[in-house]
C-alpha cells in the first residue's frame, strides 16, 4: 500500500483506520513511503497498527536514457500516447521496466498478491503499483476527482499535471474505488471516457472508522480555553478553497449581528491561512472567529462544542463527519454528495452550497432546529470492514 504521505487529512487517517481494523492473520501489510516525511507525516506514519511492515524509500531511480525519454514522453503527451495506442498500450515498455525495476530496488523480491495505491494522487506511487505485477491492483479516489483537477491555488492548477498521467492509468488498476456511493456514481458520470469497463471497474467502499480510539482520546484533557456562555461551532480540515472556510466566516458575520454568544473554531493548516486571517481581521471578527492551526488530539475540543459544521464545496467521504458522529455531535453541512452520504437519513442538517444558506443553517442550530439522529457506529464499521474484504477478495 501507499497511503499518500501521512499528511495531516482524511487519507491518512482513513488509511490508519483500515489498516487498525484489518485482519492480520489473512493478510501480511507493507506500506511503503518516502524517508523524507515532515514530522507531522513521521508522527501519523508512526501510528500505523504494529504488525505492519513499513518500508521507506531512499536515493533515486535508476534509470537509462531510453527510459527517461519515455518517461518524459508520458509525462507530456500521455494523451496523444492514450489516443494513438488505446487504454491498454499507451504505457510504453520502457515505462513499465523503469518502474518494474523501481519496486524491486525497494521491496527486492517479495512476491506481491495485492498493490493498492489508496492515495490516488501522485503519479510515481500510482505508477509503481500500477506495473507492480500484483495478481490485484486498486486504486483509491477520495474526491469528486474532477473537481480536483480544476483545482486551483493562485495561478496554478494543484494536481492537474499528475492526474493527465494517472486518470488514464486507472485502466493498469482491477479495481477504482471510491469511498462512497455518490462519489463514485459521479467520477464514473465524469471518466468514464477515459476507463475501459468503468460500470464494472469504479466501485465504492466506506471508510473505516477507529471508533474506540476516537472515543479515548476525546476523553483527554481539553487544553484550549472556551467561554462557558458562548455557543462554540467548529469546523477542521485543511484550509484550501474546496473547504469553502472563507465563506462560512463571511456567513458568521452575519450570525453574530443577531447572536453574540455564537462563536467559530477552525482547526487545520493551509495555504489559505494568512488569507483567511486576514478576512477575519476585516470583518472584525477577531473576538468571535479563531484559528487554532493544526492540533495533535482535536476531539477533546470537539466533544466540547455545541456543532461541528462543514461548508465544503466538494468531498468524497468526510472522515470529520463520522468522528463528529461518533461524538454525538449536531452537524450542518452543506449538501454535496459526500457529505450527503453520510448525513441524509437524518443524522444532521444539510444545506444548500451558498453564504445564506450558512446564515440559516447556523441560526437553526444555535436555536436548536437540527437532527440528532444517533450514529451505529460499530454497525458501520462491520460494514465498511465487509466492503473492503469484498473488493479484495
Amino acid at each position: 500500500m501507499y497511503c499518500g504521505g501521512f499528511k495531516n487529512n482524511g487519507i491518512t487517517t482513513s488509511a490508519i483506520n483500515l489498516l487498525h481494523n484489518l485482519d492480520y492473520e489473512r493478510y501480511r501489510v507493507i506500506v511503503i513511503d518516502t524517508e523524507a516525511l515532515h514530522d507531522d507525516c513521521k508522527r501519523n506514519f508512526k501510528k500505523l497498527d504494529p504488525r505492519v511492515l513499513r518500508v521507506t524509500v531512499v536515493g533515486g531511480m535508476l534509470r537509462t536514457a531510453e527510459e527517461s525519454k519515455a518517461e518524459e514522453r508520458l509525462f507530456t503527451a500521455s494523451h496523444e500516447l492514450y489516443v494513438e495506442f488505446g487504454p491498454e498500450a499507451f504505457l510504453e515498455e520502457e515505462v513499465k521496466r523503469l518502474y518494474q525495476r523501481e519496486l524491486r530496488r525497494i521491496l527486492g523480491e517479495t512476491k506481491i498478491d495485492i498493490a493498492i495505491d489508496f492515495d490516488g494522487y501522485f503519479k510515481y506511487w500510482t505508477l509503481l503499483l500500477a506495473t507492480s505485477g500484483a495478481n490485484q491492483k486498486l486504486i483509491y479516489q477520495h474526491n469528486e476527482m474532477m473537481q480536483e483537477y480544476r483545482k486551483k491555488l493562485g495561478v496554478d492548477y494543484k494536481h492537474r499535471v499528475d492526474l493527465n498521467v494517472i486518470f488514464l492509468l486507472y485502466n493498469y488498476f482491477d479495481k477504482i474505488v471510491s469511498v462512497a456511493e455518490h462519489t463514485r456514481d459521479l467520477n464514473e458520470a465524469k471518466l468514464r471516457h477515459l476507463v475501459e469497463n468503468s460500470s464494472e471497474k469504479m466501485v465504492y467502499v466506506h471508510n473505516s472508522l477507529d471508533y474506540e480510539a476516537v472515543l479515548k482520546a476525546a476523553d483527554e484533557t481539553l487544553d484550549v480555553a472556551l467561554d462557558e456562555n458562548s455557543f462554540y461551532f467548529m469546523t477542521m480540515g485543511r484550509l484550501s478553497p474546496e473547504k469553502n472556510q472563507r465563506m462560512l466566516i463571511e456567513a458568521f458575520k452575519e450570525v453574530v449581528v443577531r447572536r453574540n454568544d455564537a462563536k467559530l473554531v477552525l482547526v487545520g493548516n493551509g495555504e489559505l491561512k494568512g488569507e483567511l486571517a486576514e478576512v477575519i481581521r476585516e470583518l472584525g471578527l477577531e473576538e468571535h472567529v479563531t484559528l487554532l492551526g493544526q492540533v495533535v488530539n482535536p476531539f477533546p475540543l470537539l466533544k466540547r462544542c455545541d456543532v461541528f459544521i462543514l461548508p465544503s464545496n466538494h468531498e468524497g467521504q468526510p472522515m470529520v463527519l463520522l468522528e463528529a458522529l461518533i461524538l454525538r455531535k449536531a452537524i450542518v453541512a452543506t449538501d454535496i454528495p459526500g457529505s450527503r452520504s453520510i448525513l441524509e437519513d437524518g443524522y444532521g442538517l444539510l444545506i444548500s452550497n451558498s453564504k445564506e444558506s450558512l446564515v440559516e443553517g447556523i441560526l437553526r442550530a444555535l436555536d436548536e432546529d437540527r437532527p440528532t439522529k444517533e450514529f451505529d457506529y460499530v454497525a458501520y464499521n462491520q460494514h465498511a470492514m465487509e466492503m473492503f474484504y469484498e473488493i479484495i477478495e
